[in-house]
């Protein structure tokens, strides 16, 4: 190992090298504060930008230096044996930056200080070239479930996904697509994106109880309802093929039930239905009285 003749500044580095064929050395192309190890074969390059640039430290592995760019961006060496790369940056600011390098291009590939890891001085992490603003932040390049995040189970090979695709938020996993779907307006999907309701889901629901907020039909026992004769009833039946005041089959298979809207419907023919059923039982009392009083003047006893 050689050393170079003119060091500024102090650097101390604890080398564990193993038997390999490969020459361990140090370079220095006219640049202080810089150290390579091995050289020749996939070399660890470290340097030190002092005051220039916004990055303080910087270590590129199977780097060279780029000395076009200040301050001398490191180079991804080019070549069919120079499989990937990468390079470890400490800011003035005390932010850690990470940036791995494309493993399938022989090109020398210039690094652009945009990096894929980011971990600031205060303990948030930013994945994807994203400065974080929370604990973990994750800036996605492109649509697919695999841009997002992925937890593997334990003990098997069962994935989940987070992911943003087409403006939504999706939660999916066993690569099942549009399994729980969240929209700018805090719409929920489940099974489908399409979000017009604050719930939609493609498929059955089942639940011990659902509470329904919406308008009820006791305006029938107030004074003044119009209600309809069975004979207007049996009118709107033959000719719409329904009852008066509900949607018909056609709308419904189109347009879908309003749980809410149905029920008030159906409370209102049962309170109608009611009604009918008093003017019934009075017609009836009355007829019963009727024919008593028939049968006391013909002599006849009540039956």
């Amino acid at each position: 190992m050689k050393m170079n003749k003119k060091i500024t500044g102090v650097i101390a580095i604890n080398i564990l090298i193993s038997v390999s064929a490969a020459p361990l050395e140090d370079y220095n192309p006219d640049i202080t504060g810089q150290l390579t190890v091995n050289k020749n074969y996939r070399p660890i390059l470290m340097k030190y930008n002092g005051g220039s640039g916004i990055y303080g430290s910087e270590i590129g592995f199977n780097a060279k230096l780029d000395t076009q760019v200040v301050p001398n961006q490191f180079i991804k060496l080019g070549g069919t044996s120079q499989h990937g790369g990468a390079s470890i940056v400490v800011d003035h600011s005390g932010n850690m930056l990470f940036k791995m390098y494309d493993a399938d291009t022989n090109d020398e590939v210039s690094i652009d200080y945009a990096p894929q890891i980011r971990f600031r001085n205060n303990g948030k992490v930013g994945i994807g070239g994203v400065n974080p603003t929370t604990k973990l932040e994750v800036k996605q390049s492109g649509d697919s479930v695999d841009e997002g995040l992925r937890v593997v189970a334990s003990g098997s090979s069962s994935t989940g996904n987070l992911f943003m695709q087409d403006n939504l938020f999706k939660i999916q996993r066993g690569g099942q697509s549009n399994q729980l779907v969240l929209d700018n307006s805090g719409n929920v999907g489940i099974g489908t994106t399409s979000l017009s309701h604050k719930l939609s889901v493609n498929g059955t629901i089942r639940s011990k109880e659902v509470i329904v907020e919406t308008g009820w039909s006791d305006f029938v026992f107030e004074d003044g309802y119009d209600l309809r004769s069975l004979d207007e009833v049996e009118d709107h039946i033959e000719e719409h093929g329904h009852l008066p005041d509900v949607p018909s089959a056609s709308v419904v298979e189109s347009e879908g039930l309003s749980v809410g809207e149905v029920q008030k419907i159906m409370m209102q023919k049962i309170e109608e239905l009611t009604l009918y059923v008093i003017d019934l039982d009075k017609e009836v009392r009355d007829l019963k009285a009727e024919n008593s009083a028939l049968k006391e003047m013909i002599g006849r006893p009540n039956l």
